[in-house]
């Protein structure tokens, strides 16, 4: 029960947040192929994303029933299932408030949604030499140096992950370039990370 606790609370606050954050009036978000508006007010709509969660859910302990896991991917496993299960319920609640007009334009929810994916990304990178053997498929014999660059990958994740809400404090029209700016600065700082603790024999062989 204890290790799938942090699963249950986000199927749980999937389920809970699709009631309380329901639009009183029906909200465009789009159009179904056949030209429909696609609406939060409808059913089918309501019940995607805590669907979606019961039924990843309910896939993992289906999984660990069969004993389909070794136990050595276990932890892994449940690191990705409570992290996706995580961005289920952001990706919910975002797209919620642009159906309530919490949000002037898609793209500002947009915004939100990578700068959740950012911090989700920075909290789990540090872990990866832990539950992986991260060190042998890239070429990095010393396990310090493994823990050194996803700790620093991390922070410029994480930290992105909080200055890209920001931008909605800029003008309107500043938001595309200022969006651009911080996500271009955070791939060079991620990128010379690498290069620094990758090996040169490693680098050739990539």
């Amino acid at each position: 029960m204890k290790k799938n606790g942090w699963a249950m609370i986000w199927v749980l606050a999937t389920l809970v947040s699709a009631v309380m954050l329901h639009p009183v009036n029906d909200t465009s978000l789009g159009f179904w192929i056949t030209g429909q508006p696609v609406n939060f007010g409808e059913l089918q709509t309501t019940l995607l994303f805590p669907l979606l969660s019961i039924g990843i859910f309910t896939l993992f302990l289906g999984l660990r029933y069969f004993n389909t896991l070794s136990p050595k991917h276990i932890p892994l496993f449940q690191t990705v299932r409570n992290n996706v299960l995580f961005l289920l319920f952001g990706v919910q609640v975002i797209l919620y408030g642009y159906a309530n007009g919490w949000f002037t334009t898609p793209y500002v929810g947009i915004v939100f949604l990578v700068a959740w994916l950012y911090i989700i990304i920075g909290n789990q990178l540090p872990r990866l030499d832990k539950d992986y053997s991260f060190s042998t498929s890239i070429s990095i014999k010393d396990p310090q140096k493994v823990r050194t660059m996803t700790k620093k990958l991390g922070l410029v994740f994480f930290i992105t992950g909080l200055i890209l809400p920001l931008i909605v404090l800029f003008p309107p029209h500043l938001h595309m370039i200022s969006f651009s700016l911080i996500m271009v600065v955070s791939a060079f700082s991620q990128m010379m990370i690498v290069l620094k603790n990758i090996p040169p024999v490693a680098k050739a062989n990539h």
